[in-house]
């Protein structure tokens, strides 16, 4: 639709929002309650399904899957010849425990929706219901895509895997939304481009030779040899990869020895994430971090047959990539809607975020926003928070449940409105 036509079909779009918050709300609560971790989303998506399949009551022509790529969810709203669009919606939960005293709190010891995916969940169905109560005034195609395993990054690849793109209509575009931790209810983010940096994570078997303590001279110290590492690591980045690329590389974990003080041990486990944008810079601190292992096992003395062994990841998440042309016509659609000052342009993050796998394994034109998920009150005159805000997978985050759900009805009923024929 056209921004003229979407400024015209505002009032109807904010109706149907009030009309199906309640609903909305409801479902929420209920999946913030009963969190499932990872490709363990079994009532969740056992719910999505039933959801989407209770739209047909409302008239729409409605065909769900269940089971694609182990435990997500597809269904296909078909109205009619036009273009076709995917709505994202992610369901897994982390392994956290919830610290907020509120009455729709995870009921499940050690999970919790601490990122904001029972919001997600909840509101793709809400907009499946302003879309098929709208269905006379739109024409084309929407996919509902309800994903498991996001926060392990390998969901969509799973589904992708199994079909997302050849069993059901392809798209010609996707969207997904995600809260956030930084940006008042009722606003939303863009951020055009490079959106959200690849998470690669790899593990380092530092090996060595074992002994007493007391006797080094007799040893091959891996945790010596684990420290030279781990420091020089750390120049990849400041001396190794242009000032101009964005590039991390953390050691986030050590692993080494038992409870004995006088033992050294002969092998010490490093778990490392690597975040950047550009494969070729992903590649070429791979290539360094090799480098560095074999070469600080040479200067230690490491025989070849011991030399640190390097086990890559399985899965990972690549960079996500918002479409800019897309995201500047779902922009203006949000000014129009929302309000100019409710549309905040937002910096590249180095989270991971696997909905980026319709670009980059599909070639889909992609766009995931921002849904400002924090209450308004908390900010002072300036937009600056008055005290630190809790981030993303903290025990204590938890959206501004009311006003950022509305928001990302409003918003997301938008977005695909603005990408289906009128």
């Amino acid at each position: 639709m056209t921004i003229q036509e979407i400024a015209a079909f505002a009032p109807d779009i904010e109706n149907a929002t009030a009309r199906f918050f309640p609903d909305t709300e409801a479902l929420y609560r209920q999946y913030h309650r009963w969190p499932e971790l990872a490709f363990e989303e079994v009532e969740t998506a056992r719910s999505q399904a039933a959801q989407l399949r209770s739209l047909t009551a409302l008239g729409a022509d409605m065909e769900v899957t269940e089971g694609v790529g182990r435990t997500g969810v597809v269904g296909v709203l078909r109205n009619g010849a036009g273009p076709v669009i995917c709505l994202r919606g992610d369901m897994d939960a982390l392994r956290i425990e919830e610290a907020n005293e509120v009455p729709w709190r995870s009921q499940i010891p050690g999970k919790g929706h601490l990122c904001g995916h029972s919001l997600h969940s909840a509101c793709l169905i809400g907009v499946g219901k302003i879309l098929t109560s709208l269905r006379e005034q739109w024409r084309g195609t929407v996919v509902f895509c309800c994903q498991p395993a996001e926060e392990i990054g390998a969901g969509n690849l799973a589904m992708i895997r199994d079909g997302l793109f050849t069993r059901f209509p392809r798209p010609d575009h996707a969207l997904a939304l995600h809260v956030s931790p930084t940006l008042p209810s009722g606003s939303v983010g863009l951020t055009p481009g490079w959106s959200f940096s690849c998470a690669y994570s790899l593990i380092i078997k530092v090996k060595g030779r074992g002994g007493h303590a007391g006797m080094p001279q007799t040893t091959i110290d891996a945790v010596v040899l684990s420290a030279a590492i781990i420091m020089r690591l750390q120049t990849i980045v400041s001396r190794e990869c242009s000032p101009a690329d964005t590039a991390v590389v953390s050691v986030a974990g050590v692993q080494a020895g038992n409870d004995m003080f006088n033992v050294i041990p002969e092998e010490v486990v490093l778990r490392l994430s690597i975040r950047t944008y550009e494969d070729t810079v992903l590649q070429d601190i791979l290539t360094s971090i090799e480098r560095i292992c074999r070469g600080e096992a040479i200067a230690s003395g490491v025989p070849p047959e011991l030399f640190p062994e390097i086990i890559y990841p399985t899965v990972f998440t690549p960079s996500l990539w918002n479409d800019p042309g897309l995201t500047r016509r779902i922009e203006a659609s949000f000014q129009t809607v929302l309000g100019m000052e409710k549309v905040v342009p937002q910096p590249a993050m180095t989270f991971g975020e696997d909905f980026s796998r319709f670009w980059k394994d599909g070639g889909v034109p992609s766009l995931l926003f921002w849904l400002g998920a924090v209450a308004p009150d908390l900010f002072d005159a300036d937009g600056q928070p008055k005290a630190p805000l809790p981030g993303l997978h903290a025990p204590d985050f938890l959206p501004d449940k009311d006003a950022t759900l509305q928001t990302g009805l409003l918003a997301m009923a938008t977005a695909a409105l603005t990408l289906l024929d009128k």
